[in-house]
C-alpha cells in the first residue's frame, strides 16, 4: 500500500510539473494565464480576436460601375469579403454601407443614396440589401439571355474553355441534363 501511495504522489508531482511548465508557456506566449493549473482544462475558448494581425487578408471587391454583367462576380465578392471580415463588420448597416464604399459615382452612388433616404430600413438586413441591389442593376432576364447564349455558342477553342463558357451559362437555366448534353455536343467542332 505504500508504493502504491508513492508512485501516486510522484504521478501527481510529475502532472503538476508538466502543468506547470504549460502554464509558463503559455505565459510566453503572451496568453494571459491567470487562472490556476487545476482550471486550465475547463478554461473557456478564447474569444475571437479583432486584431487587425489576425484578420484574414484578401483582395476587396472592384468598384462597381452600374453594369448589369457584373452584379453577380460584384456581390459575390463583396459577400465573401463580409464573410471573411466578419468581425470588423458585425451589424447588417455596417455590411450594407461596406458594400456602398465600392459603388462608383453616379447611378450606382444615386441608388445607395436614395436607400439610406428614402428605404432605410434596408440597412438593417444585409441579405435584403443585396436582394434590392440586384433588382435594381442585374439582368432582369437572366435566364432567356443564358438561353439564347448556350443555343448561339460554339466552339472556336479548347473543349475544356468551351466546356467552361458552357458550365457558366447553365446555372441560369432549368433544362433538363439531356438537353444539355445535346446542346453541349452540337456546340462541339466536329473533328
Amino acid at each position: 500500500m505504500g508504493q502504491a501511495l508513492r508512485q501516486s504522489q510522484e504521478l501527481n508531482t510529475q502532472i503538476a510539473h508538466a502543468m506547470h511548465a504549460i502554464t509558463d508557456r503559455l505565459a510566453n506566449l503572451g496568453t494571459s494565464a491567470t487562472q490556476p493549473t487545476h482550471f486550465v482544462a475547463h478554461a473557456q475558448p478564447a474569444a475571437p480576436t479583432t486584431d487587425p494581425r489576425g484578420a484574414p487578408r484578401f483582395r476587396k471587391p472592384r468598384t462597381f460601375k452600374g453594369k448589369a454583367a457584373d452584379v453577380q462576380k460584384f456581390l459575390q465578392d463583396v459577400r465573401d469579403a463580409v464573410q471573411l471580415s466578419r468581425a470588423q463588420l458585425p451589424l447588417e448597416q455596417d455590411r450594407c454601407v461596406y458594400l456602398a464604399s465600392f459603388l462608383e459615382d453616379g447611378s450606382p452612388k444615386q441608388w445607395y443614396t436614395y436607400i439610406v433616404k428614402s428605404e432605410a430600413h434596408l440597412l438593417q438586413d444585409f441579405d435584403a440589401f443585396c436582394d434590392v441591389f440586384e433588382v435594381h442593376f442585374g439582368n432582369p432576364d437572366v435566364t432567356g439571355d443564358a438561353n439564347d447564349k448556350l443555343l448561339a455558342l460554339v466552339q472556336t477553342g479548347s473543349a475544356a474553355a468551351h466546356a467552361s463558357r458552357y458550365t457558366k451559362l447553365l446555372i441560369h437555366i432549368d433544362w433538363s441534363e439531356q438537353t444539355k448534353i445535346d446542346n453541349f455536343y452540337r456546340s462541339l467542332k466536329s473533328s
